[in-house]
């Protein structure tokens, strides 16, 4: 009888204790589940800021491509229809520094940035063959982890190209295609149209001759070829713009 009273009671003994350790064990599951639910957010949030500051990245260059295409454009567009005012309009455009086309696109790259939970940090532009690159930068506005430091930081390149149309790039500056050539600022006269004189009385002395144009000079246009090329820019422009790093 002793002996079957000893054994019910570690029996009774060892039925908390297997409790006790089965409650411990579910205890350290939960708590390791937490703690991989926590990890798994956190690496989760960690590449949802990466890719956002790379979408932010892409974007800006893209955008700073294409305003730059916009704004010269738009003033192509607004290329007057008297010949005398168009002259001005066209100076403009072929005269006026490449910054004046690209501020534009830099206010385009910092607003999609922005729009992407980042910041623009770099914005410059490089000359390509027949072509210009838009290099920029972007730093998440966010960090990726919780209670760290780290904001990721994407570059990007975007490059715009004319593929149609009366316009042209030339070492990273806007000209005008003429004679089957791509013609800068430097290259082209514009001769404003002639007004007919009252009628006088005949000269009495000999006309002075035209000279001769110069073959290594400047390509002088007006006349006919002033109306004739007012015509063509009035033709659409075509761009191409495309990440290329």
């Amino acid at each position: 009888m002793t002996g079957t009273i000893s054994l019910v009671h570690r029996l009774n003994r060892q039925e908390p204790e297997a409790g006790q350790a089965a409650l411990m064990m579910v205890l350290s599951v939960a708590v390791l589940m937490s703690l991989t639910v926590a990890l798994i957010a956190l690496l989760g949030r960690g590449v949802t800021v990466e890719t956002e500051a790379r979408t932010a990245g892409d974007a800006a260059a893209l955008a700073a491509a294409q305003g730059y295409a916009d704004a010269v454009e738009d003033h192509l567009e607004r290329l007057p229809d008297n010949p005398g005012l168009a002259i001005g309009h066209l100076r403009q455009l072929l005269d006026q520094p490449r910054t004046a086309w690209t501020g534009a696109s830099r206010s385009e790259a910092v607003r999609l940035a922005a729009a992407n939970e980042s910041r623009l940090t770099a914005y410059s532009v490089q000359a390509a063959p027949r072509a210009l690159r838009f290099a920029t930068e972007a730093r998440a506005t966010r960090v990726s982890v919780e209670g760290g430091s780290k904001r990721p930081e994407f570059a990007a390149t975007a490059e715009v190209r004319l593929t149609g149309g009366p316009l042209c790039l030339r070492a990273g500056d806007l000209g005008i295609w003429w004679g089957g050539e791509c013609l800068g600022g430097d290259d082209i006269v514009l001769e404003p149209p002639v007004v007919d004189p009252e009628p006088t009385e005949p000269p009495t002395e000999e006309p002075t001759p035209t000279p001769e144009p110069d073959p290594d000079g400047p390509v002088v246009i007006g006349g006919e070829d002033l109306e004739d090329l007012l015509r063509v820019l009035r033709q659409p422009v075509t761009w191409q713009v495309a990440l290329v790093e």
